[in-house]
């Protein structure tokens, strides 16, 4: 069995054509994706390649709508890796969207 290895950062142009899709069918293709990301998490043994996936993984919930669980994937990515400045400024765009919907 052949493994295919991406790099977490070759995939952001897959949630930009995501953007087009519609809603029902973006929300069965996140899941695939996050099954992949869940599978690279069982392979990958590097703590800051873990974190880039664990990004990654907040993002597609970021996507989807599911705040609370972005955020417990942002922190725990910051857990392995603390010099990942995408993750805090998610964690603050999400706070504040939060904050604002609120009101």
């Amino acid at each position: 069995m052949e493994i295919l290895l991406i790099r977490p950062f070759q995939l952001w142009p897959i949630f930009y054509y995501e953007s087009f899709r519609q809603p029902q069918e973006k929300r069965r293709h996140l899941l695939i994706i996050e099954m992949n990301y869940y599978e690279a998490m069982r392979l990958e043994i590097d703590r800051y390649d873990r974190s880039y996936i664990l990004y990654n993984i907040g993002l597609i919930h970021t996507s989807n709508g599911e705040h609370t669980k972005a955020l417990e994937y942002y922190f725990r990515a910051l857990e392995r890796n603390p010099f990942l400045p995408q993750a805090f400024n998610n964690m603050a765009v999400i706070c504040h969207y939060v904050r604002l919907s609120l009101l």
